[in-house]
């Protein structure tokens, strides 16, 4: 149990540092098109939305956890790793947005798993 519980981890923390690369992507892409496309930062929301369904169709033992250590250790660690790294202030990571951040993978991950489950339930009664 152990063993399958340290391969979780280091999966989980792979699967963190792919989440921050792609967040760091998708603010490049909002900055890039913010003047013309003022509606930009609804990429966040989708790229956050593709994660938890990630989450839910693949980590079927301890989703829930997943998601909280997903969204902590790809935002929080690794931007504050990043940060130090580069000689800059880590007030950003502790701003109102980041710690919105921090939340909205695991309630975006509640909305879908909410939504799968109403599905199957609909799915089921048609039958």
């Amino acid at each position: 149990m152990q063993n399958k519980m340290s391969v979780k981890l280091l999966l989980w923390s792979a699967f963190s540092v792919f989440y921050y690369l792609g967040f760091t992507n998708v603010f490049k892409m909002i900055d890039d098109s913010i003047v013309q496309n003022p509606s930009a930062q609804f990429y966040s929301l989708i790229y956050i939305a593709l994660i938890a369904h990630l989450i839910n169709k693949y980590e079927k033992q301890f989703p829930r956890v997943c998601s909280w250590f997903v969204s902590l250790c790809g935002l929080g660690v690794i931007s504050t790793i990043v940060l130090v790294k580069q000689n800059k202030p880590l007030e950003s990571v502790y701003s109102l947005f980041y710690l919105s951040l921090y939340v909205a993978l695991p309630i975006c991950y509640e909305l879908i798993r909410l939504i799968a489950s109403k599905m199957k339930i609909n799915s089921e009664q048609k039958k």
